[in-house]
């Protein structure tokens, strides 16, 4: 349905935005165990469990999303060169708006299958196994970059919300949307403002990200306990530590 160099400017843009799942990938693999076990011993700590990962990971997408919209084009000129690959930056934008679903629907999936709900969302995937090709099949000879897949995490977003337990899932994550709205908005300011004034991507995007995690401080997004723990994390002390077994180790 494309060209072979269409489809290498796809897979390019692609790559960078698999590349953004490690993180959702990572923290449903330990929530998994967590979650089945709650659902049997303690629903109350299971709902509390369930909207504090997911506002964390509506926290991490935001900017992610952002950079990789407004970053797009050094990220391809970094990996791939802009020469041969230079139509990628404007499918890798249109990938950055599905980074927010995806996140929340790897978690609500997660979600679903501790509370014994894998018949529900395997009907979910079929459906969106059915609907993505056909989406693909209508969309890419009008736009020839496959436009389907926010698309699709959209539809899966809403049907993981209808079929989940009702007593899981609160409002706070409503709140961490907003929140993480608004800092994002700020972000994408800075990232205005910096490009303006030809700041070099890497150290401005960093600037920009630290702009919205002291947004999101400033409006108390993260309770004591949670910035108590990043806190003993990040210590000179428990890195130190972690090197020093890492190294361990690797001997």
């Amino acid at each position: 349905m494309a060209s072979e160099s269409e489809v290498g400017w796809y897979g390019a843009a692609y790559r960078f935005f698999d590349v953004l799942m490690f993180l959702p990938s990572i923290i449903t693999t330990a929530l998994f165990p967590v979650l089945s076990r709650l659902w049997i011993q303690d629903e109350k700590m299971l709902g509390s469990t369930t909207n504090r990962c997911l506002d964390f990971v509506i926290f991490a997408a935001v900017p992610a999303g952002v950079c990789t919209f407004a970053y797009a084009e050094q990220i391809i000129q970094f990996f791939f060169g802009l020469k041969e690959y230079g139509p990628s930056v404007i499918i890798l934008r249109i990938f950055s708006f599905g980074v927010l679903m995806l996140y929340v629907d790897m978690i609500l999936g997660t979600m679903l299958f501790a509370s014994d709900r894998q018949r529900q969302w395997t009907v979910v995937a079929f459906i969106a196994l059915v609907l993505n090709p056909l989406l693909n099949y209508l969309l890419i000879p009008i736009s020839e970059s496959r436009m389907g897949n926010a698309g699709i995490e959209v539809v899966v977003m809403i049907a993981a919300l209808r079929i989940m337990p009702a007593h899981v899932l609160g409002t706070s994550w409503i709140a961490s949307t907003a929140r993480a709205a608004g800092a994002g908005m700020l972000m994408a300011i800075a990232i205005i403002m910096e490009n303006r004034a030809s700041m070099p991507w890497l150290p401005a995007g960093i600037i920009a990200i630290g702009l919205y995690i002291a947004a999101l401080l400033a409006m108390r997004a993260f309770q004591p306990a949670e910035l108590a723990f990043i806190q003993g994390f990040f210590s000179s002390r428990n890195l130190k530590t972690i090197f020093l077994t890492q190294r361990e180790v690797s001997a």
